[in-house]
């Protein structure tokens, strides 16, 4: 492999761009970094155009590195490790680092299981708390995450590395709300709305039928569209002086409480 040594390098550079969102968004491609995301990301066919080898890679990474360059059809380099640093995110040892094409993922992406197990979060504005929230609906096997007028892109380089890579996921998607609602009524799946106010404690609800679980931004909470008589409106038991949870750790009880009605 070539050594790519100057910051001055056009595929540096370019690399470099990607950092920020309009980058990725007119170059249509992102960043994905650590060697567990970016074979994540080649299993979920992903495509792979480039990828940054740090120069100092450590020796028990070796075998792991080496699969990674022989099974792409991108090209390979080594970076000199204050550029690999530069381009990395935070201290993370990480030796590899990829350019990737955007996926281009959509409701018709999504493969339901019967009953279904989705999760729909509008407006999430951190790419921390959504990556948090792709972890847990990987660990509990749902069928699908679907993003809705979010402010933060699921392939954030930050939401990527807070999910470990399973934001990269086929079952992660986007919609826009126009489409999403008639889509969940078309395929008879119930939205399980998570309100501070007006509404049943989780624990009371039935969720072992279709369900969507639908979770709002910190900031705004939820638009209302989610409310009326296709919407059940759930809630957690708050006992302090806050009134709600962090939206990531709202998803993890409530997923897992369907995974615990599911199974047993």
């Amino acid at each position: 492999m070539i050594e790519i040594v100057s910051s001055a390098n056009p595929k540096f550079k370019l690399a470099m761009k990607l950092h920020e969102r309009r980058g990725r968004q007119q170059q249509q491609k992102i960043l994905i970094d650590g060697i567990r995301e970016v074979r994540y990301a080649m299993q979920s066919g992903i495509e792979i155009e480039t990828l940054f080898v740090s120069n100092s890679v450590l020796a028990e990474q070796i075998e792991h590195v080496t699969e990674l360059v022989n099974s792409t059809a991108g090209s390979a380099f080594y970076l000199a490790q204050d550029l690999f640093d530069r381009l990395s995110y935070g201290q993370r040892n990480s030796q590899v680092i990829a350019i990737a094409k955007t996926p281009k993922r959509s409701l018709d992406h999504l493969q339901i299981n019967s009953p279904a197990f989705l999760v729909v979060v509008e407006g999430i504005e951190k790419p921390g708390n959504l990556g948090a929230i792709a972890r847990t609906v990987d660990a509990v096997g749902a069928d699908g995450m679907i993003l809705v007028d979010c402010v933060t892109e699921a392939f954030n380089p930050n939401a990527i590395r807070a999910s470990m890579g399973t934001v990269l996921s086929r079952r992660v998607v986007a919609s826009s709300s126009d489409r999403l609602m008639p889509w969940l009524k078309t395929n008879h799946i119930t939205s399980y709305a998570a309100w501070v106010d007006d509404s049943q404690s989780y624990h009371q609800a039935d969720f072992r039928e279709s369900i969507a679980i639908v979770l709002g931004s910190e900031a705004k909470g939820l638009s209302r569209q989610w409310t009326g008589e296709s919407v059940k409106k759930i809630s957690l038991p708050m006992r302090g002086t806050a009134d709600s949870l962090n939206v990531s750790t709202t998803a993890a009880v409530l997923l897992y409480e369907v995974w615990r009605q599911r199974q047993f």
